[in-house]
């Protein structure tokens, strides 16, 4: 019997916390000033600014890579090119 009233406890003292925590949530989300259709589009323009931003940056890093590959080649054709004209 002491094991019941303790799980009772236990399960009331939880069902407190879930029931304070939806009437937390209750002013944004039920009686908040944006529908859901809004937040779905503001969600949906966040992944687009995201992608695009994504997309950015593959670039920049592409052409990080190159401008790299850039400074070690330049030096070495200029290498062979003045050993072959030496020749």
């Amino acid at each position: 019997m002491e094991q019941l009233k303790k799980s009772k406890k236990h399960f009331s003292a939880e069902l407190e916390a879930v029931n304070q925590y939806l009437k937390d949530l209750e002013p944004a989300c039920v009686e908040g000033d944006s529908t859901y259709e809004d937040r779905k589009k503001a969600r949906a323009k966040e992944i687009e600014a995201l992608k695009k931003a994504e997309s950015i940056l593959q670039d920049a890093f592409k052409e990080k890579a190159k401008e790299e590959e850039n400074k070690f080649m330049l030096p070495q054709l200029q290498k062979t090119a003045g050993f072959l004209h030496s020749q």
